[in-house]
């Protein structure tokens, strides 16, 4: 909600909507949009505990899941999803592909409003995806603090992490390496 005494002139709006400006998100909130893609529509509520184990290593209690709330009709994150997986596919995101799970996601740069000492704006590079593409399990933020406009280093930071978490939980048989 805009409170009333908060004015945007038409200029405000046309850099809003291509998320430059007075457009303000945290890693969270970026993981929370994406997340949302990810699950067809539905922001996952969040959960620490999954379960409680006794001393004999078996489950003690569940911890029950909380419904997610739809924030997207599914058709709108079907046409979303396609779109972030042709950034990685053939866009700026290629450096974030993940070739045995597939990922989708978006380069970013936020601009600081600062100047180095030659004059040359300090930005930050972003990327925020998923994987793996046909069956997400992991939301990932990059956020390259001062590391320059377009957000490719970002996306490489994503690829490596997303390749040794997926190798690492396909071997601990929790994500399937057949995707």
């Amino acid at each position: 909600v805009i409170p009333d005494t908060w004015k945007m002139s038409l200029q405000d709006l046309a850099n809003a909507s291509i998320g430059q400006g007075v457009v303000e998100v945290t890693p969270l909130q970026v993981a929370k949009l994406i997340s949302a893609v990810a699950n067809g529509g539905v922001v996952p509520a969040p959960r620490i505990v999954k379960e409680i184990r006794d001393p004999a290593g078996g489950t003690a209690r569940r911890v029950d899941v909380i419904p997610g709330k739809r924030v997207f009709e599914p058709h709108v994150t079907a046409l979303m999803r396609e779109m972030l997986r042709d950034v990685v596919r053939h866009g700026t995101g290629r450096q974030a592909e993940v070739p045995r799970w597939g990922a989708a996601g978006k380069t970013g740069t936020s601009e600081t409003g600062r100047l180095t000492a030659d004059g040359r704006s300090i930005t930050h590079g972003w990327f925020a995806g998923y994987v793996p593409y046909d069956d997400p399990r992991l939301v990932i933020v990059v956020f390259d603090e001062e590391g320059g406009a377009g957000g490719e280093d970002a996306a490489r930071a994503f690829g490596e992490i997303a390749e040794r978490t997926c190798t690492f939980l396909s071997h601990a048989h929790i994500l399937n390496n057949e995707s």
